[in-house]
């Protein structure tokens, strides 16, 4: 320990020109990676008197949600509406009873739920939830990842597909001083439409992806 509180010593005398203590040092330097998070930017929309509810949108900040569906023309769109709807096909929510985040709240209950399928519920939910943590006046610093996407794929590769609806969500949380407390997930799912536009597959619910941020 003594010998790292030399080097420290010595960085510091040698960046500043002049001796210093060793705390100061160590408050210099986390204060280089632990920012404060301001969230001066627009609100995350959620509106549920809108169709969707959580609209396409670009949120940067403290709280990033970024949300974006792809689509040529009605048919497309209503395509996606339509995966969106789909309840889960692995239970009866589309949240799971198994899969927890690692990180509790201050009563010991996992601090957000696990998505299974990604439906327009989910969506809603992880959106508000991110509205939530943007607008809290809690002085925890936490910041949050929210990315969800669709698109419109027509593959042909078997004669009863037309196209395929393309659905990814993933979504991060870090909390703490230090940003010592990290926890997120990644979920997609596809869904083939027929001719008719009827659906024919509803895949890739439960499997879980590493998140990406």
């Amino acid at each position: 320990m003594r010998r790292w509180s030399v080097k420290l010593t010595f960085l510091c005398a040698l960046t500043s020109g002049m001796s210093c203590d060793v705390s100061s040092l160590i408050s210099q330097i986390c204060s280089c990676y632990v920012t404060p998070c301001e969230n001066s930017g627009p609100q995350v929309m959620v509106d549920t008197t809108m169709e969707p509810v959580v609209p396409d949108q670009d949120v940067s900040g403290c709280v990033t949600v970024i949300v974006g569906r792809v689509f040529e023309n009605d048919a497309e769109r209503e395509m996606i509406r339509i995966a969106e709807s789909i309840p889960s096909t692995i239970g009866p929510t589309w949240y799971s009873s198994t899969r927890t985040p690692g990180v509790v709240d201050e009563n010991g209950n996992p601090l957000y739920l696990f998505a299974d399928a990604i439906t327009s519920d989910a969506l809603i939910y992880y959106a508000q939830r991110a509205r939530t943590l943007q607008t809290s006046s809690n002085s925890e610093t936490v910041r949050v990842w929210l990315d969800y996407g669709a698109s419109v794929s027509s593959p042909r590769l078997n004669s009863e597909v037309r196209s395929t609806v393309y659905l990814r969500l993933s979504y991060t949380e870090i909390h703490g001083a230090l940003y010592s407390a990290s926890t997120g997930f990644a979920a997609a799912r596809q869904v083939d439409f027929d001719d008719a536009g009827n659906v024919v597959a509803v895949r890739l619910d439960g499997i879980d992806f590493p998140p990406v941020n």
